[in-house]
């Protein structure tokens, strides 16, 4: 069982971020924001595609909370999911993203709902289950946000179906593909000062 003191969680005390920490956490940000940018052209190159069904739309909402899930990940310190997300956020909209200050809000939803799944484990287990349940709960709060200033209109089950897509995306895209990034990110090296590397040596015993 991990304790606190374990190579594979953050040093003690969890709200004091090291330096590494807040690079990393500005470089995934830096990184997704210009990344958001290019994504949200998505939404009008597969206009006709979504507008045949419109919940299908929330099937690409996985994607905006991989900066939160690989940010939480990697740093494993209270805060970096939500902190990376709205930065990131914030140069999306700094871009010219396409929906201003809802970029932000966004964001937050995005963030918070990976905090949540961390904050349910004490910030002590990291895995797959966790990121899953992290990628669910990101879509709650951005499912009723989107009703109330986007989908207000449609009809019940067309929103429900949209909270069911949103939930798909962001297990699969959030949860599931943002834990086997962090690890395919720690098979590289790239993370050995950092707890996700420092687990990765530990489990394949400091090869």
């Amino acid at each position: 069982m991990s304790t606190p003191h374990s190579p594979a969680l953050a040093s003690l005390p969890l709200l004091k971020y090291r330096t590494q920490d807040l690079l990393a956490a500005a470089t995934i940000a830096v990184a997704f924001g210009v990344v958001f940018r290019l994504y949200g052209e998505l939404y009008s190159v597969l206009a006709p595609w979504y507008l045949l069904h419109p919940p299908t739309i929330g099937l690409l909402i996985g994607f905006w909370s991989l900066p939160a899930l690989v940010a939480g990940f990697i740093i494993r310190r209270p805060g970096a999911a939500l902190f990376t997300e709205l930065v990131a956020a914030s140069i999306e909209a700094l871009l010219g993203g396409q929906w201003g200050v809802g970029t932000l809000i966004g964001g937050f939803n995005a963030g918070i709902g990976i905090e949540i799944a961390l904050l349910i484990f004490m910030y002590r287990k990291y895995t797959l289950p966790v990121a899953i349940l992290g990628g669910f709960l990101h879509t709650i709060p951005e499912w009723f946000y989107k009703l109330t200033v986007a989908y207000g209109e449609w009809s019940w089950p067309h929103k429900v179906e949209l909270f069911g897509f949103y939930a798909i995306s962001g297990v699969i895209m959030t949860g599931i593909g943002g834990y086997y990034l962090v690890r395919a990110l720690a098979d590289t090296g790239a993370l050995n000062m950092f707890p996700a590397g420092r687990e990765r040596l530990l489990n394949s015993g400091g090869k």
